[in-house]
């Protein structure tokens, strides 16, 4: 485990990003460091414990993947999924904004936050007055992407969802082969919290070329943030049709404890009920999905878990009858019958 730890990490993943076959430009959020004990293993960081902030970083590269000199690149801007900061088992994570009165008290915490005032720092438009930003570019950076150059750079605060965008007024850049910095965000990992998390850079995250087109493909890259389990019950899913495990490597993983070519499950109390057979919403075998089927569906649905006389009928295969499978049974719908 390492604390604090970024010399060769980061650049274990530069290497490894350029040795990859790309099919286009790429986006990607890199995880970099923690203020605990942690390892990171490609795009997952791996905490020993919860409570803890981890950095994570924007990563901008192959906009001219097969270097000729074009596209060169303008503008670009990177959108951040926050839906990925309750998917782990427990807890939810949120922006890490630790008290400020002054901006050199936000840099003391998270290192440079860069030159401009809507790219971090203490009470910056969007944080809390005496907080400060979760979210930053450190435009002083050589690997900025526009290092050196006049650029137009914020972070939008107003929501979880945090962007990045920057944009030149002068004269585009050509691509130097290597991954290019965008920006910085840091998470706070609660004590609570356990499990996977997923945080993905989702569209419209773009760049656009010297002409203001967008520079197509592209390739929006995650990252995972793992609290490393101790023992099973810190792997519970709440699910009764799982096993918990925690194996070795500290990583939660479950396997079902039922055998599922026969049977679906409750994850509630793990009832099991008949794994549907035939075509999906046939619930009367008769070779198609109508109204006599819809007429069974209406009178179990909202059962749960589903009795003998309810066999057969569940589409999503958890022993229950909701809206989920209302879904399911619409799409399988092949016309009326009398």
């Amino acid at each position: 485990m390492m604390s604090g730890e970024r010399v060769g990490i980061l650049g274990c993943w530069l290497v490894s990003a350029m040795s990859l076959a790309a099919s286009g430009a790429e986006v990607a959020l890199v995880p970099v460091r923690a203020s605990g004990d942690f390892t990171i293993v490609g795009n997952q960081i791996i905490l020993e414990s919860a409570g803890q902030q981890v950095f994570l970083e924007i990563y901008l590269s192959d906009w001219d993947i097969d270097q000729d000199g074009t596209p060169l690149l303008r503008t670009w801007q990177a959108d951040i999924d926050s839906s990925g900061y309750s998917s782990g088992l427990w807890g939810t994570l949120i922006p890490w904004m630790p008290t400020c009165a002054s901006h050199a008290d936000c840099e003391a915490v998270m290192g440079p936050l860069g030159t401009g005032g809507a790219r971090g720092g203490c009470g910056v438009p969007g944080v809390p007055s005496g907080f400060c930003a979760a979210g930053f570019i450190d435009d002083t950076r050589s690997d900025y992407v526009f290092a050196g150059i006049a650029e137009f750079s914020a972070v939008d605060l107003s929501s979880l969802n945090y962007r990045f965008a920057s944009s030149l007024s002068g004269s585009p850049v050509a691509d130097s082969g290597t991954p290019r910095y965008g920006g910085t965000l840091v998470l706070d990992v609660p004590p609570d919290a356990r499990g996977t998390f997923t945080i993905d850079v989702v569209p419209p995250t773009r760049m656009w070329d010297e002409d203001i087109s967008p520079i197509i493909p592209i390739d929006l890259i995650s990252v995972t943030i793992t609290i490393a389990c101790q023992t099973a019950a810190d792997c519970n899913d709440n699910n009764a049709c799982t096993l918990d495990i925690c194996p070795p490597s500290g990583i939660c993983a479950t396997m079902t404890n039922y055998n599922p070519r026969f049977y679906c499950c409750y994850p509630v109390d793990g009832t099991l009920c008949d794994r549907p057979t035939g075509l999906p919403g046939d619930f009367d075998g008769d070779g198609n999905v109508d109204l006599a089927d819809y007429a069974r569906f209406q009178v179990c649905f909202g059962s749960a878990p589903l009795g003998e006389a309810c066999a057969g009928v569940d589409m999503d295969c958890d022993c229950a009858l909701g809206d989920s499978d209302v879904t399911k049974f619409v799409s399988a719908l092949t016309g009326p019958s009398y």
